[in-house]
């Protein structure tokens, strides 16, 4: 979980240092969906998986959550630039918001 926690740092250090102006956003510290250990066992899974032919793609991902104060549109376009994907989506329901990218569908 500190490679996750040391990704999502440089992550958004990396977003803060694009960005022209103050970020008018905080971000808490992420909480994973799974811990390291457990993802890298899905993968391990996932590997025997694609090399025994029961499947030829999977999507494998897990989910952060984080408080969050500010402007989310703001937040969601400085993560774009940090790292760009041709698949992103943000939603913005008003008792929560969804962001995401891929790099492939």
């Amino acid at each position: 979980e500190a490679d996750s926690q040391a990704a999502a740092d440089a992550l958004l250090a990396r977003a803060a240092t694009t960005a022209s102006a103050p970020l008018p956003f905080r971000v808490g510290t992420p909480s994973w969906s799974d811990d390291d250990e457990a993802h890298a066992a899905k993968v391990r899974a996932v590997l025997d998986w694609l090399f025994a032919g029961d499947a030829y793609q999977v999507n494998l991902a897990r989910q952060a959550t984080f408080a969050f104060e500010g402007d989310a549109l703001a937040f969601f376009s400085a993560l774009s630039r940090a790292a760009p994907s041709p698949f992103e989506f943000f939603l913005d329901a008003e008792a929560y918001v969804v962001a995401g990218a891929s790099p492939e569908l």
